[in-house]
């Protein structure tokens, strides 16, 4: 089976006194024969998906015993770790499938994947944190569970369309 989940965060007032982290994601399943594509967003965006969750409060990574900053960067890196647990939860990993999962920041997906250092510690701990889930998953399923998932850059435009509207 193939899922698609949109991942996004927010942050009014980024990295500020009084900053709130928001996080929101959106499953879909996929037609089992349905590739990856730009199009596909235009068709899923007038669809209800399989699960939503929206707006739900982001309590910033904690490194070395002192939570992090409450900034977009950590809504996006926890909104991310947000849809992986619960896609393993709800039974999405398996050798079998393909998780494709999009998000509209360039910055989180290319630290996640190693392109861009990560400078900020309580990032480092969310990625860390994922990577961990991912390998107890590889071991639950006996297979590597980080080649089920496909990360995909989205705009931002696209991600309004696809999350917020439902």
């Amino acid at each position: 089976m193939k899922y698609l989940i949109y991942a996004d965060g927010a942050c009014p007032r980024n990295g500020r006194r009084g900053a709130r982290a928001q996080g929101s994601f959106a499953a879909y399943r996929l037609k089992d024969n349905e590739a990856y594509s730009n199009a596909l967003h235009e068709r899923l965006a007038g669809m209800l998906p399989m699960h939503h969750e929206s707006r739900f409060d982001i309590v910033p990574a904690v490194y070395d015993g002192h939570p992090g900053q409450v900034t977009n960067n950590m809504a996006e890196a926890q909104s991310l770790c947000t849809a992986i647990v619960w896609a393993c939860s709800n039974g999405l990993f398996d050798c079998d499938n393909e998780i494709h999962i999009c998000m509209d920041s360039k910055l989180i997906l290319s630290q996640f994947l190693g392109v861009y250092k990560t400078k900020e510690p309580h990032l480092m701990a969310v990625y860390r944190r994922i990577y961990d889930i991912l390998g107890q998953q590889s071991k639950k399923l006996g297979c590597d569970a980080e080649k089920l998932v496909h990360l995909h850059w989205i705009s931002g435009e696209v991600m309004k369309r696809s999350v917020i509207a439902h």
